[in-house]
């Protein structure tokens, strides 16, 4: 998948949760996937230092918040974005509906 298009899914994501509110469960696995992160969930924020930047977000990870540069983890290619795109073409489905059954598949677990 290139760097475009993992910014574009990232930015989808991000801006289909609200501002301040902890991510949804599915949003969090699909941002994790893209990004090849295995953070317990997001949150978006307000940017201290820019406040019009509304992808601004804070990762819980071991049970603390903390603020989180997405945008360094689309920079490169994680292996798990990677093993997702290979298995999309081998089955010929777009990536997004493979993280649909990804998503879902984890939460009825």
């Amino acid at each position: 998948m290139t760097k475009g298009r993992r910014v574009s899914l990232a930015r989808r994501i991000i801006d289909g949760e609200k501002l301040g509110a902890e991510f949804s469960a599915a949003a969090t696995y699909e941002l994790n996937a893209i990004l090849g992160t295995r953070f317990e969930s997001f949150a978006r924020a307000i940017n201290p230092l820019f406040p019009g930047d509304n992808r601004y977000l804070h990762r819980l990870d071991d049970g603390t918040w903390a603020p989180f540069s997405w945008n360094n983890c689309v920079r490169t290619v994680p292996p798990r974005a990677e093993q997702i795109r290979k298995l999309a073409e081998e089955r010929k489905i777009p990536m997004t509906e493979l993280l649909r059954e990804l998503v879902v598949k984890e939460l009825v677990k």
